[in-house]
């Protein structure tokens, strides 16, 4: 029977990933990358470490990467605090079936704890969360694609892989709780699944609200 879901958080719970798309165009922009598409893509759902390894990969050891990552933050933190945080169609719906019904809710996020909290408490979720790993957590030695997140998050809810689902939008989040075990469900947010991706899911939906009332109609799962 099922005792858990973990979430991711950008894109799955929170509808910010439109809002990094934004901040990470002006960071290109800023440092004269012509193809952010290609950046957005293979950064997201990455943590900063993995970030950082990719642009030394791609640009070199040379690129200022500190530099451009603060670009992007402070675009981001402009925009939501212009704008604020939405939440992602049926997250509380989901969130309140859960808690209703005695299921731990779990977060593994690459986000730092410090942004997390405070995205999580903008869109009034923080309180709904039994245990949350985010990606400076020292637990998680590395980021996703790797399980560490999950199997973090499944250790701080007392619960194991066979017990619980992951929730996730992008293909980085999905190997990552693959990986660790679970069965896995994408939300789509900007990225399709390719095939490889679909080959791992457990189930995709294009909503919250379709996940709780699959839920709703199988607790025994």
């Amino acid at each position: 029977m099922l005792k858990a879901v973990i979430f991711d958080m950008d894109g799955t719970l929170l509808d910010t990933e439109k809002v990094y798309r934004r901040a990470w165009r002006v960071a290109c922009d800023r440092a004269c990358i012509d193809d952010a598409d290609t950046v957005i893509k293979n950064c997201t759902g990455r943590n900063r470490a993995d970030i950082r390894k990719y642009f030394e990969r791609t640009y070199g050891a040379d690129f200022p990467f500190d530099e451009f990552i603060s670009v992007r933050e402070s675009a981001f933190d402009r925009i939501i605090e212009q704008e604020g945080i939405d939440a992602k169609e049926g997250m509380k719906y989901c969130l309140d079936y859960l808690k209703e019904n005695g299921i731990k809710i779990g977060l593994a996020t690459s986000t730092n704890a410090t942004d997390a909290e405070q995205r999580l408490r903008m869109a009034g979720a923080f309180e709904y969360f039994d245990a949350i790993v985010t990606g400076d957590c020292k637990r998680v030695k590395k980021g996703k694609p790797a399980p560490d997140i999950f199997l973090a998050a499944l250790d701080a809810l007392g619960v194991t892989a066979e017990d619980a689902i992951a929730v996730e939008d992008s293909p980085n989040g999905v190997r990552s709780a693959v990986s660790a075990g679970m069965r896995t469900v994408m939300i789509p947010d900007f990225f399709e699944p390719d095939t490889d991706t679909v080959s791992m899911l457990w189930k995709r939906f294009d909503t919250l609200t379709e996940l709780r009332d699959m839920l709703c109609v199988d607790r025994n799962i």
